[in-house]
């Protein structure tokens, strides 16, 4: 529960040098994510574990490029465009990915550094 001081008060940035082992990345349940969204109709939290999962994958082969977010997950959690959209402009309003906004084709999403 949180105190009224408590939720007045604001939240330092996180950074790598805070994590207790220096290890920014771990393993999560992208299934458990993804149902988390559709229960609480959350589509942020979709589009965060869609964008995770993805850029592990790329991880593999090239951090710095861009993924392209399509609509399909996204509309099988029952959430259209517009939602997805809205989830990235808040994730590209704090800082945590820079999108190239596309109308017609899959947004492009690059993950910004810590």
């Amino acid at each position: 529960m949180l105190l009224a001081e408590q939720a007045v008060t604001e939240i330092e940035p996180f950074s790598r040098a805070d994590c207790w082992d220096g290890v920014s990345w771990c393993k999560f349940d992208y299934n458990r994510q993804l149902e988390l969204a559709r229960q609480t109709r959350d589509p942020l939290v979709a589009v965060q574990a869609e964008l995770f999962r993805l850029w592990f994958r790329l991880s593999q082969t090239d951090k710095s490029r861009s993924i392209e977010l399509g609509n399909e997950v996204f509309a099988k959690l029952g959430f259209d465009r517009r939602q997805k959209c809205a989830a990235l402009e808040r994730l590209e309003k704090a800082g945590f990915v820079k999108v190239n906004w596309r109308k017609t084709t899959a947004i492009l999403a690059q993950k910004r550094p810590i």
